[in-house]
């Protein structure tokens, strides 16, 4: 085999990903990196895998800043050289083999080898990358959830112009200067059982987090990788970053149903999940951490912010969130998304509540109409305000921070007038 000299290697890439750049191109995959492994002289790799390495990261820092992934580069000379490096940003790692859309078996092997990569892959200096998916075929939502409780970068790869457009949504939503942003948990998704094999009859759940700690979403991607239908009970204590002195929700994103108050050391604190097996086989747990009040007619009143509804990972859309009982006795939530969309609210006393009466909300500080703000049909503790109706309806302008700012204050009892 044939390769450049150690003494070309930096030029090489510099000339080429300036050709590139020249052209249009502002990304690259630079794919097979195993191949200087494979080389059979023990000199030639001595000399040359470290000076390929380094080129080659800054040369792709230089043209394309961050828009550059590693691809099949898990070996021990890559991995403990290029990844531990703390010195740099870090670099987006394909973590598992190629996304082989036309091979049954290959969909639930995909999900569960990431997942468990991510146990090694956490510690590096990488941002995990599941590979593309295509949105339309049979595993579309089963890959679509997989990649919304990674951690890591979600792209397509779909035939021009055959796109689930519906799919899509639940991945992303548009921000107030019309740009598609996708939800990206805060912390990197991986397994929560480590020791269990691809070929035990269980669940494969994978853990993520969004948000800083105590005020964060606990995020469980729940996938059925056997053959058959399983069932399982899930304790809270399993979901990643709960604390045994809180009270959360847990909410499924595909029953839609949101459990009663529960904390990690009740007796009631365990989830049941039954999935099928096959393409629908899937489902996202998220465990909503409460903020409760006291109340004069109703005891305590528990509220949780969701993020946006109707997305895999909604909460991830929350830049921030805070309740507080003011003087006047009325809770006001203040909280900063990332996105447009629906925004979904746990009260539980909702039903002894009524919007108009009870409720106002504001939008950059703008009244929201009460027509934008209904109580869900999914759920009778769960309000939901239309922020992306409204942001229209006001005709706002989006702000230097490209952030959208809801206030709303509410009664936690009802008074007749």
């Amino acid at each position: 085999m044939t390769v450049i000299a150690k003494d070309d290697v930096n030029r090489f890439y510099n000339d080429f990903y300036a050709f590139l750049v020249s052209c249009g191109i502002d990304g690259v995959k630079t794919d097979a990196q195993f191949m200087m492994d494979t080389w059979k002289s023990s000199e030639a790799r001595r000399d040359l895998i470290e000076e390929y390495l380094d080129a080659w990261t800054i040369s792709t820092l230089r043209h394309f800043s961050i828009k550059a992934i590693s691809c099949m580069s898990q070996v021990p000379q890559i991995m403990f050289h290029s990844y531990l490096q703390r010195n740099k940003p870090p670099i987006l790692c394909r973590t598992s083999d190629d996304f082989f859309p036309h091979v049954p078996s290959s969909h639930a092997w995909h999900v569960w080898t990431n997942a468990h990569n991510a146990l090694l892959t956490q510690h590096l200096n990488v941002l995990p990358d599941w590979d593309m998916f295509q949105t339309m075929g049979e595993f579309s939502r089963f890959h679509a959830m997989a990649r919304s409780v990674s951690g890591g970068p979600i792209y397509i790869t779909d035939v021009p112009g055959q796109h689930d457009r519906a799919l899509i949504e639940q991945l992303t939503g548009p921000t107030p200067r019309n740009k598609t942003v996708i939800f990206r948990p805060s912390v990197v998704g991986k397994t929560i059982d480590a020791y269990n094999d691809y070929h035990d009859d269980v669940l494969l759940k994978i853990g993520s987090y969004h948000g800083s700690a105590v005020a964060g979403t606990s995020i469980v991607g729940v996938f059925n990788i056997s053959s058959r239908r399983l069932a399982e009970i899930i304790p809270l204590s399993c979901f990643p970053g709960v604390l045994s002195s809180m009270k959360y929700i847990v909410r499924s994103h595909t029953g839609l149903g949101i459990s009663s108050p529960i904390s990690p050391n009740s007796p009631s604190s365990n989830v049941t999940i039954s999935l099928p097996h096959g393409p629908e086989g899937s489902d996202i747990l998220c465990a909503y951490p409460l903020t409760d009040f006291a109340s004069e007619n109703n005891g305590t009143v528990y509220t949780a912010n969701l993020g946006l509804v109707r997305k895999f990972s909604g909460a991830a859309a929350i830049v921030n969130s805070d309740f507080e009982l003011g003087q006047t006795g009325k809770v006001q939530l203040q909280t900063r998304l990332k996105a447009l969309g629906t925004l979904g609210i746990y009260i539980s006393n909702l039903p002894k509540l009524t919007i108009d009466d009870d409720f106002i909300a504001t939008i950059q500080g703008h009244i929201i109409k009460t027509e934008a703000v209904t109580v869900s049909k999914d759920h009778p503790q769960l309000l939901e305000i239309d922020v992306e109706g409204a942001w229209h309806d006001l005709q706002l302008k989006p702000g230097w921070s490209n952030e959208v700012e809801i206030k709303m204050t509410f009664r936690i009892d009802h008074y007749e007038e």
